[in-house]
């Protein structure tokens, strides 16, 4: 192997590193995203339930003999539960921490397109001789002037910036949940890789079907599945 085609597969590598790595930290992203989202919306949808019982019994009060103190009591209660919920939703910055995570789930998307672009770019790149003392070098110098200046100093704000938003603990939990998915992944691909292999042969060969009066009395079940 020449001294550039080693060079080209370490900077290749290189990058492929970083592309990883952004994909990784995209998929943390998404969850602690989604884990935001299901607390704004627990706490929104209680404020609604809560707000719509008061709009309730104030609409009831003059169909019905309630007692005053006790009428009072309970729809004071109850906003001042709703005012306990929004000033948690407001203590915690739930609105603001799912925002900054979003537009960081977008830059993490460019930059792992950004990096695939220039993956491609420099694996499909030939060193040719065009004559004695003539080459096209200067093309590759100019896709490693690309990566090693906009691209990478993107990619670096970008890591920056996930780094301000996971703490340690987060980093621990999102990502053992991380294995366990990843794991999940690799497994279903293999299986796709398994029936793409199987593709021509007799999809009947593969299906499992209750047999006898069971077909029959299953009729609200499914009753075929692939084996």
């Amino acid at each position: 192997m020449s001294d550039f085609e080693h060079r080209k597969k370490k900077k290749i590598s290189e990058i492929i590193d970083h592309t990883k790595n952004a994909r990784k930290n995209r998929a943390l992203l998404s969850y602690k995203y989604d884990t935001l989202k299901l607390r704004m919306n627990v706490l929104q949808v209680l404020s609604i339930i809560i707000s719509s019982m008061i709009t309730f019994l104030e609409a009831i009060k003059t169909h019905y003999d309630f007692n005053e103190t006790s009428f009072n009591v309970a729809t004071i209660s109850m906003s001042t539960i709703i005012a306990f919920i929004m000033a948690i939703y407001r203590f915690f910055r739930i609105e603001e921490n799912k925002e900054n995570i979003k537009q960081s789930i977008e830059c993490h998307v460019f930059i792992i397109n950004k990096l695939l672009k220039i993956t491609h770019s420099m694996s499909n790149f030939t060193l040719k001789k065009t004559g004695e003392n003539e080459d096209n070098m200067s093309e590759w110098h100019q896709l490693e002037l690309s990566y090693d200046g906009e691209i990478f100093d993107n990619y670096i704000a970008i890591k920056e910036k996930f780094d301000t938003i996971f703490s340690f603990q987060d980093n621990i939990y999102y990502k053992r949940k991380y294995k366990r998915d990843f794991l999940e992944l690799e497994f279903t691909n293999k299986e796709i890789q398994i029936v793409d292999h199987f593709k021509e042969v007799k999809h009947n060969d593969f299906i499992l079907r209750l047999q006898g009066w069971l077909y029959y009395l299953m009729c609200c079940m499914k009753r075929e599945r692939v084996d």
